[in-house]
Formats: structure tokens, sequence, C-alpha cells
């Protein structure tokens, strides 16, 4: 990220992805250790409660690290964001949310 920080004139335009690389960390460590302490003869309702609010958590922090990254990638373009999406083709959102703003389901 210093690169990114030089480019944009300063570290201010990296702390926000800064932080969210350490939730994206954290969040990992959490649904990791969750997983861990799974066994598949004692899992509860609530653990399956607790594991869709993590990978709901996860999946949102990383959609908002990722719109921050193009965001800022996109400031480096000459033009800014209407010259790079004009001159970029658009390509469909395989992980888009499913039904509702939801993550797709893997069924």
């Amino acid at each position: 990220m210093p690169l990114v920080g030089r480019a944009l004139g300063g570290t201010d335009a990296t702390v926000a992805m800064s932080r969210t690389h350490a939730e994206i960390e954290h969040q990992v460590s959490r649904l990791r250790r969750l997983m861990v302490g799974l066994d598949n003869e004692t899992v509860q309702p609530e653990d399956v409660v607790e594991l869709r609010r993590l990978l709901y958590g996860l999946y949102a922090v990383l959609r908002l690290h990722n719109a921050q990254e193009e965001e800022g990638a996109f400031s480096l373009v000459p033009g800014g964001v209407a010259h790079a999406a004009a001159v970029t083709p658009a390509a469909p959102d395989p992980g888009g949310p499913g039904p509702r703003g939801r993550p797709p389901s893997s069924a």
C-alpha cells in the first residue's frame, strides 16, 4: 500500500483500506476458530447461526473493501472512473448477491 499512498499523495487515502485488511483478518480468524471447534456430531443450531453471521459479515466487509480498492485504483487513471468505465468492458459479477441482496447459496 505504500506505493498507492505515494501515488495518491499521502497515506490518508489508504487508511480505510488498511482498516478493512485488519477487519478481514479478524473475521477470518473468528471463522477459523469456529470451524476448528465444530464437530459433525455435536453441531448445534446456534453454531449454524453463528457461522452464517460470520460469513455474512465477512462477505459485507469484502464487498466494501473491493469497492474501496476499485475506487482508489480508478482514481489513478487519468480521467477518473468515467474514463476507465468507458474503456473497460463491464463483466458480470459471478459472486454477486443472490435473492434479497444475500450472497449466493452453495446449493
